[in-house]
């Protein structure tokens, strides 16, 4: 049986996109956010279609996958999400397409911020808006810095032992470190 999941400001206080945010401003935003239920195997987001939402895992649990060839076959794990997660936003900042399928693993609740809800947020609550551009961007900036580090570590593996150093007694890895979370 499914709990009964109820957005409020003490839920809303549980993701990193709303870290720093005043109780009323939480209370504001309770009003704008779509709350979605998925089944098992239920997609949430399909890779390839164009949706400017980000998207908050409340309860449950989803896998993301990416399906690099034509055949579903070639579908590949890239990660696994437990509440409380935030995804989706590339997408919602890009207005690309989106580059993976998120299903639900187990019965999930989702809480939807539309692109077009955003954009009347910044009109009536432009301080609302910044606040959550900004927790955005360290999201984004997070999983790049996770990103980089791990492809520094397949590097590393696929070399057999560490990058040699560079003149400046920084070694490669620290290099691209430097140039990719500046």
């Amino acid at each position: 049986m499914n709990q009964t999941y109820e957005l409020s400001p003490d839920r809303l206080q549980q993701f990193d996109v709303f870290e720093g945010f005043e109780r009323d401003e939480l209370r504001y935003l309770v009003d704008l956010i779509e709350l979605r239920c998925f089944e098992t195997d239920d997609t949430i987001v399909r890779e390839g279609e164009t949706s400017r939402e980000l998207y908050l895992l409340g309860q449950g649990a989803a896998g993301v996958f990416h399906t690099p060839g034509p055949s579903p076959r070639d579908e590949r794990r890239l990660a696994t999400l437990e509440a409380p997660a935030v995804f989706g936003e590339l997408g919602f900042v890009l207005g690309e397409p989106r580059t993976a399928t998120v299903r639900a693993e187990r019965f999930s609740n989702v809480c939807a911020i539309d692109g077009d809800v955003f954009e009347t947020l910044q009109e009536e609550r432009l301080e609302i808006a910044h606040k959550m551009v900004v927790n955005v961007l360290r999201i984004v900036s997070r999983r790049q810095t996770d990103l980089n580090r791990d492809l520094l570590n397949i590097m590393e593996q696929q070399a057999g032992v560490a990058p040699e150093p560079t003149g400046d007694d920084v070694d490669v890895g620290e290099q691209l470190m430097q140039r990719w979370t500046l």
